[in-house]
C-alpha cells in the first residue's frame, strides 16, 4: 500500500449541489421507517410485550407519528399508515 500511495494529494472541493426549494406545505414529504420489533416487561405485572411500530415524519414540521403495528406484512402497514393519515389530515 506504502508503494502505490498517492503523496501530497489534496483533497477537493464538494461538487456544487442543485439548488432546492424548501417545501412549505405539511406532509407533502414524508419520511417512513419501521422499527422493532421492541420487548419489555411491565413491572407492574410482569407481563413480557413485544411490538413492531411505523414511525411517519413530516419533513416539513418536524411532526411525528408512531403507529404500533400488529404484523409487518405490507397490506396490513398499508391500511394503518392510510388509517393514521387520513385522521392525522383531518
Amino acid at each position: 500500500c506504502q508503494r502505490c500511495k498517492q503523496q501530497n494529494r489534496q483533497h477537493g472541493k464538494l461538487p456544487e449541489l442543485p439548488e432546492r426549494q424548501a417545501q412549505l406545505t405539511p406532509w407533502s414529504h414524508i419520511a417512513v421507517d419501521l422499527i422493532g420489533p421492541w420487548k419489555w416487561i411491565d413491572a407492574r405485572t410482569g407481563v413480557k410485550h413485544k411490538f413492531t411500530a411505523l414511525t411517519v415524519v413530516d419533513t416539513v414540521t418536524s411532526y411525528c407519528e408512531i403507529i404500533r403495528l400488529d404484523n409487518k406484512t405490507p397490506e396490513h402497514v398499508a391500511m394503518q399508515f392510510e388509517k393514521q393519515l387520513a385522521s392525522s389530515l383531518s
